[in-house]
């Protein structure tokens, strides 16, 4: 607040003006002067006591330190830098901040990756607004949002733990001094699991062993499970399927096999089954359907008596080979 001078230049004029030199006494002069003298005292040491030095705590030594007025926030640079540019910024576009106490603003950031000052950077609105003299800029994070806290550690590492506002979720990344930074990683959102051993469950026995899909119970979720002699494929409704397929490209799969969850099988493809009916090395009887439009085949071939048996049909004809070329 500016020092008001209007009463100190009132008594001035009651007590000089006018009066010529014969009619001013020394007494009146002395308390003139002491007047002034308690005016600056009272101006200089109420102020300065509110005012520190540019980059510190103290109070300035010297008329031309730049100096801050305590309990404010300076915008623009904090400390002085011989360039005699001004301590403030023209224009400064800020959204909420999250919090009150060492926040940092940093008219060269473009990116998180500059952003190694050991405290808490607080920034809102669309991206980082970042100030400087002119209009505040926004330039573009990786996250919207939120609050970056910088921490150094004794060997030289440098951490940023990013705080989301919106989801309040955590990211970490690290860096070693001159290093390139290391990926952000959360415990909200897990990166890749990689498993250099086996993954191993527990022993107890539970239709909900490995969950891929909950719908809240222990039947209805998509995953597995084990019991007794039992290894469980588990579907979340009968109107689900098993589907079992194949890569064709990067970018498709073919379809082989869909076990559907009212009990239908179906094959996409020709399907051929085994079964050994009759215990013994060879023994048994292999069937394979085939199907295309308007046709289809049911072969069977009887491994002990090594002849093919099978059905054909086409639009209009049924053929059957008993295995002895008969149709």
């Amino acid at each position: 607040m500016a020092v008001d001078g209007t009463s100190i230049k009132s008594d001035i004029d009651n007590d000089l003006t006018g009066k010529g030199y014969r009619g001013i006494r020394i007494a009146t002069i002395i308390t003139t002067l002491k007047k002034v003298v308690d005016w600056v005292s009272a101006a200089v040491n109420g102020n300065l006591s509110t005012w520190f030095k540019v980059g510190t705590t103290n109070a300035p030594l010297v008329n031309t330190d730049d100096v801050y007025r305590t309990g404010k926030v300076v915008i623009g640079r904090t400390n002085v830098d011989a360039t005699g540019a001004a301590l403030q910024t023209e224009s400064f576009s800020l959204g909420s901040i999250l919090y009150s106490v060492g926040g940092y603003f940093d008219p060269g950031a473009t990116d998180f990756d500059t952003l190694l000052q050991v405290g808490t950077h607080c920034f809102g609105g669309a991206g980082w607004l970042v100030g400087g003299h002119g209009p505040g800029t926004a330039f573009t994070s990786v996250f919207p949002f939120g609050a970056l806290l910088v921490g150094r550690g004794a060997g030289g590492s440098i951490t940023q733990q990013y705080i989301d506002n919106s989801s309040g979720f955590v990211y970490i990344r690290q860096k070693w001094v001159t290093n390139a930074w290391g990926p952000w990683s959360s415990p909200n959102r897990p990166a890749d699991l990689t498993i250099n051993n086996f993954l191993k469950f527990d022993n107890n026995l539970a239709n909900k062993k490995i969950v891929l899909y909950d719908l809240g119970s222990d039947h209805q979720f998509f995953g597995f499970g084990i019991q007794a002699d039992t290894f469980r494929y588990q579907l979340g409704a009968t109107s689900a399927s098993h589907i079992f397929l194949a890569g064709t490209s990067p970018a498709t799969s073919a379809e082989l096999l869909r076990l559907q969850g009212n009990g239908l099988a179906d094959f996409a493809y020709n399907g051929r089954f085994k079964g050994n009916i009759t215990p013994g090395p060879g023994a048994g009887v292999e069937i394979s359907f085939g199907a295309i439009a308007n046709a289809g085949t049911i072969i069977c071939y009887d491994r002990t008596a090594a002849a093919y048996k099978d059905l054909y049909i086409d639009a209009t004809i049924l053929f059957i080979n008993s295995g002895n070329g008969e149709r």
